[in-house]
């Protein structure tokens, strides 16, 4: 079972602490509903025990923020083996707009990525307890800790993103890659 998270904007209710936007599940979900009347926060209800709210917002993140690096380390994969060109190209045959997409994901998320390194170590920490494989969430959690060079203003583009993603991984391959 997953344990509960609480947010930094907490609403005292009942002797329970709500965030302010929560996705809420247990015994007295239907009650909190009234806190959000005349809001813009739509409270989301998820009908199971204790923790499955947080189970559903853990997934949710899993999805958005694990997709969009999967995109970011594919996209360095390719430039590090020079078939980036070849990749936009198949992309625009078989999924069009990714290859653009994937550049705009990479430049949009680069200010706030260095936050998602801990939330990606705890997801794949979830699916480990799950007895599922947590490894491509801590490979996603190395991919936006490399973005923390942006924390203070995001990267102009996306070959600045590129950049702090592979590091020194080209220059090693190229010194051990034949000429």
């Amino acid at each position: 079972m997953m344990r509960q998270r609480r947010s930094a904007f907490l609403v005292p209710f009942g002797g329970l602490l709500l965030a302010a936007a929560q996705i809420t599940a247990g015994a007295q979900q239907r009650e909190f509903r009234p806190l959000f009347d005349g809001t813009l926060a739509e409270p989301i209800v998820v009908e199971g025990p204790p923790g499955a709210a947080s189970a559903l917002k853990m997934c949710y993140a899993a999805w958005t923020k694990g997709r969009t690096a999967m995109l970011l380390g594919v996209r360095a994969l390719a430039k590090a083996e020079g078939v980036d060109g070849a990749l936009a190209a198949e992309w625009e045959r078989s999924l069009p707009g990714l290859h653009e997409d994937s550049e705009k994901a990479s430049v949009r998320v680069s200010p706030k990525a260095w936050r998602w390194e801990g939330e990606m170590q705890e997801i794949a920490a979830a699916f480990e307890a799950a007895g599922l494989p947590g490894g491509f969430h801590h490979a996603a959690a190395e991919l936006y800790a490399a973005m923390a060079v942006f924390k203070d203003g995001g990267a102009e583009d996306f070959q600045a993103v590129m950049d702090a993603v592979l590091g020194d991984a080209v220059l090693e391959k190229a010194k051990t890659d034949p000429i």
